[in-house]
């Protein structure tokens, strides 16, 4: 078929016709103009094609109407895009207008806090103020004549005290350890508990610090000192230092009794002071003790903090690999779904395949019963899943007991530093130099322990619970035995299958090098009836501790397989679980012990020509 180009005159687009369309109206496909097509093709160059409209009138010439209708139609698009632009240029800078300007109010008060020549501290009232209800207030009614000189710590923290206007501090709600200081006077620490958006007035009251050199032999004016504003914390108030007010001179009288106690026999310690060349300071030094703010506390301390921060972040640890271990869990569970549905699947597919009415329907049934078959059998050959079941099981069991054995440490080490205090308070030689140092500082201090260390205590106790406990969590594992995690002397942790009918721990060759117990040379032989009743020659090795969970048992007998034999899963049995009282809950699966005897146990090694029963 012959192709005739023709050109619209509305547009000017070109228009490809054929030639029997010769003569026709129709539209033209670029601006839908009614056009006529010429009868005639032209010798040469293009035809116009005559618009369906009629003549009457002056009418533009062709091809001027669409043409300026495109035009216009470019000229509106590009008026709306230049409208459209205008809007969001505008909707911009409006919005960075409020941005600034909410900016410039919010820093306006910083401003003001700038101007004043002195700058306000917290109870200032130029101080910017915090929302309503997110902090609490601490007032202090503490008259302007007795602020000189004066210092308050709010958790360690000095704060400065206005010497004109309240003397008011914004604290977090909670418990707060807050101490007063004055020269000349003896410092006053409370404890305050704060509530939300709450204010709490205290009322100091002061007693002057020379009271605690009035006599050196008498205890109780320093004592009361620090405890007196102590018992204030609550109320505010203290009842039995209203009448310490007075000059120091009622206080004289108190100071008669000296005579009394030197003819007693009570300053026959007196010549041990003397006797030491040292100074305080030295000598609570070499005692292990070094000064902080209001008392004298051991090095320990440190210790016990930066080991509690250690077991913290170890309790993180753990709590991520036991995340691990359930993420890995849902896997193996939703695979075992999966072949399970499939199984399903393919019984009843097997159960249509006799009712196919025709040889379509029948081969289609097989097609999906060797589909399903087919994928069962790569889900049961593929163990990825399990494996890395395991993997995670054996990093969470190991962090685990790492955490617990750093709890462990730290108990210990907590009663230690414990220890140590409760022997310094026993020595007369460090009352004496802590004594000896008030007086010289004009300050009173005491003998540890710190608030800090006593709070310690319950924070060590709330991370034993997290993992020292009765109940202990188990793996089944293959052949439903049931695993769980021992240490061996404090360092190396191996997962271990429970196995009452072992009258001792079983480990091989590779195991016993792992856990630090290979057999020397000249280590005694034991007869080892294994599983399959064959007996065999084994090493026994005693561990010096054996851990599971907070139940620890010492000097605790162990077999050790010959190394010709491959390797196989260690047991954990009688010779370990004789020393306490177990359970095994299938149902949470939980091994549950307490302990029966609190004394070392692990006896010696029996005859070596009567074979030790192993189950597996």
């Amino acid at each position: 078929m012959r192709i005739i180009h023709c050109r619209c005159p509305a547009c000017g687009a070109t228009i490809k016709v054929g030639q029997q369309h010769l003569g026709r109206k129709a539209k033209c496909p670029r601006c839908s103009a009614p056009i006529v097509i010429p009868a005639e093709e032209p010798e040469s160059g293009f035809p116009h094609i005559v618009t369906d409209v009629p003549e009457s009138g002056p009418g533009p010439r062709p091809g001027s109407s669409a043409a300026g209708r495109g035009r216009t139609g470019d000229r509106t698009f590009r008026l709306g895009f230049l409208i459209s632009a205008a809007a969001v240029v505008l909707l911009v800078a409006a919005i960075g207008v409020f941005f600034l300007r909410r900016s410039a109010e919010d820093s306006a008060p910083k401003a003001q806090v700038r101007r004043p020549p002195s700058p306000p501290t917290a109870g200032s009232p130029d101080a910017p103020a915090r929302p309503e209800g997110t902090h609490s207030t601490l007032v202090l009614d503490w008259p302007e004549g007795e602020r000189t000189e004066s210092i308050v710590e709010i958790d360690g923290s000095e704060q400065r005290v206005p010497s004109s206007g309240p003397v008011k501090f914004d604290v977090k709600p909670g418990e707060h350890r807050i101490v007063l200081l004055r020269r000349r006077y003896e410092p006053i620490e409370i404890q305050i508990a704060f509530e939300k958006g709450g204010h709490h007035h205290y009322s100091p009251v002061w007693r002057q610090a020379a009271l605690a050199a009035v006599d050196p032999d008498n205890p109780p004016p320093t004592k009361p000192a620090s405890g007196a504003p102590t018992g204030t914390g609550r109320t505010g108030h203290d009842p039995r230092a209203e009448g310490v007010k007075p000059t120091p001179k009622p206080k004289e009288p108190p100071a008669a009794p000296k005579e009394p106690p030197s003819e007693s026999k009570e300053p026959a310690p007196e010549p041990t002071v003397p006797a030491d060349p040292r100074s305080p300071e030295e000598l609570l030094a070499g005692k292990g003790l070094r000064r902080l703010s209001d008392c004298f506390s051991l090095a320990g301390e440190s210790e016990v903090s930066d080991k509690l921060r250690e077991a913290e972040s170890l309790k993180k640890k753990a709590f991520d690999a036991q995340q691990k271990v359930g993420e890995s869990q849902q896997i193996v569970d939703e695979k075992k779904r999966l072949m399970l549905a499939y199984v399903q699947k393919s019984r009843e597919l097997g159960a249509q395949l006799q009712f196919a009415r025709n040889v379509d329907q029948h081969n289609q049934i097989v097609t999906a019963l060797n589909e399903l078959d087919a994928r069962v059998l790569i889900m049961r050959q593929s163990d990825q899943e399990e494996k890395a079941l395991d993997q995670a099981w054996a990093a969470a069991a190991e962090t685990r007991e790492q955490y617990a054995e750093r709890l462990l440490e730290l108990r210990r080490l907590y009663g230690e530093v414990g220890r140590q205090y409760e022997a310094l308070a026993a020595d007369p030689a460090v009352s004496q130099a802590i004594q000896r140092h008030s007086e010289t500082v004009s300050k009173t201090y005491r003998l540890g322990p710190t608030i800090l260390f006593a709070r310690m205590a319950s924070k060590l106790e709330r991370l034993e619970k997290t993992v020292l406990s009765e109940e202990i969590s188990l793996r089944r594992g293959e052949g439903s035995l049931w695993y769980v995690s021992a240490v061996f002397n404090g360092k190396f942790t191996q997962e271990m299958a429970i196995d009452t009918g072992a009258s001792v721990i079983a480990l091989s060759w590779q195991t016993a090098q792992a856990v630090g117990l290979a057999p020397s040379d000249d280590a005694p032989s034991v007869l080892v009836e294994v599983a399959d009743g064959r007996v065999v020659e084994a090493k026994r090795v005693v561990a010096e501790t054996v851990r599971v969970g907070k139940f620890t048992a010492k000097n605790v007998e162990c077999a050790v397989m010959p190394s010709g034999l491959p390797a196989s899963t260690p047991l954990l049995g009688l010779s370990f679980f004789k020393n306490f009282s177990f359970k095994i809950d299938s149902g949470k699966g939980q091994l549950i012990m307490s302990q029966i005897d609190a004394s070392e146990t692990g006896g010696p090694a029996g005859p070596h020509n009567v074979p030790l029963s192993i189950s597996r």
